[in-house]
């Protein structure tokens, strides 16, 4: 009675098992050519650190076309277009910028979370975004004038600098404490970009396009360590691929760089891409995707949120026009207010299907790791009746 209890008992173990192993590890999602990230990969293995956020991000120019482009990829339990946002700002005495990011509470725009906005955009055409990388220590420059976050930087640089040469400038007088998470994408309408990462010796590395026509990527991999992350990557590489295959300034269009954005998109119980977006650093347009719905994207005009701002001051639920300091206001739209209620609602079908499938597999685990245990008891048990009969 005993052997024939235990036989069922590790079966079933088996069966929860792998159960297990095929829900995290992605299998039950994953479309050919849109491979899912598990869960395994936000946690980096070979630097013990945690990898918060993904994202890839794309620098591309032919001719006289700069385009600026990414996906933001996130744990699919962080996705809701109610908090989903873009948001302008104006100033008197600065450059108005972009922000595109996450709902955030804190007061003031210098003290706000780096995990809350992706990416940003002034009206030079200078553009940032982040991507997830292990941490890195640095070595501490007390003596440089400024001082903060790198998040609190990239802000500051799209407040004062009007292209990649300034931000340069502005980093050699940053001090940006003793470590770093994440590596900085930043690029102008000129098509000059640049990679801002912990480098091997403590010291800001400094990754940078080449001149003229050509692309930069980067990815979850630090550029200038590439051993600190997930190298290699397949994103990296498939969009490094399609890039190479941009002939003229003709071929490299919003279209393209949406159907680059779709091919490295992400799908998963546990990651989505969120966000995509394509900005066209010379016309100011932006092109905003969500839930890697590329049929139907939003198209805004920088130049026209701005005015709007200085000229309005209309109130409403996705629309402001309010002060946030000593000539600085901002317009808001969230998500929910930029896409059709069709892809409203598919993306919200999605997500709450991904939600039941991550509590079944939750629910599994617990019911597996309850079989194990009762399964090494019953042996332990079955030994020691054994030794007590003999």
């Amino acid at each position: 009675m005993f052997r024939a209890g235990k036989k069922s008992v590790s079966a079933l173990t088996a069966v929860l098992f792998v159960m297990i192993i095929s829900q995290s590890t992605g299998i039950e999602r994953e479309v050919p050519h849109m491979r899912s990230l598990s869960s395994s990969f936000l946690h980096d293995s070979r630097s013990g650190t945690e990898i918060r956020e993904f994202c890839s991000v794309i620098t591309a120019s032919s001719g006289g076309t700069v385009l600026f482009m990414g996906n933001v990829d996130l744990r699919s339990g962080k996705i809701s277009d109610r908090e989903l946002k873009v948001e302008f700002f104006s100033a008197e005495e600065e450059y108005a910028y972009v922000k595109l990011g996450r709902q955030w509470h804190e007061k003031g725009y210098d003290t706000r979370s780096p995990w809350n906005d992706w990416v940003l955009l002034n009206e030079k055409g200078l553009a940032a975004a982040g991507s997830g990388v292990p941490l890195m220590s640095l070595t501490p420059h007390p003596e440089r004038p400024f001082s903060g976050s790198a998040h609190q930087f990239v802000v500051k640089a799209m407040r004062e600098c009007s292209d990649v040469a300034g931000v340069l400038e502005l980093a050699q007088t940053f001090d940006f404490g003793e470590e770093i998470e994440g590596q900085y994408h930043i690029a102008d309408a000129t098509g000059d970009a640049v990679v801002i990462s912990a480098g091997r010796d403590g010291e800001l590395a400094f990754t940078r396009k080449d001149r003229g026509d050509g692309y930069l990527v980067s990815t979850n991999f630090n550029l200038a360590v590439p051993e600190r992350g997930t190298y290699p990557c397949w994103r990296h590489e498939t969009a490094t691929t399609m890039l190479g295959e941009v002939g003229g300034e003709n071929d490299l269009t919003v279209d393209y760089a949406a159907s680059i954005l779709d091919a490295i998109h992400v799908e998963g119980l546990w990651v989505n891409t969120a966000v995509s977006y394509v900005f066209d650093l010379n016309s100011g347009d932006i092109y905003l995707y969500y839930l890697h719905r590329f049929e139907d994207g939003a198209r805004m005009s920088f130049q026209e949120e701005i005015e709007e701002i200085n000229e309005s001051s209309l109130y409403s639920a996705s629309f402001f026009s309010a002060p946030l300091g000593e000539g600085l206001h901002s317009r808001s739209h969230y998500f929910f207010d930029l896409f059709s209620e069709e892809t409203l609602e598919e993306a919200r079908s999605e997500i709450q299907d991904y939600k039941r499938e991550r509590y079944l597999c939750i629910v599994v685990a617990v019911i597996a790791g309850a079989m194990v245990v009762s399964g090494l008891f019953l042996v332990v048990y079955g030994k020691v009746k054994t030794r007590q009969k003999n």
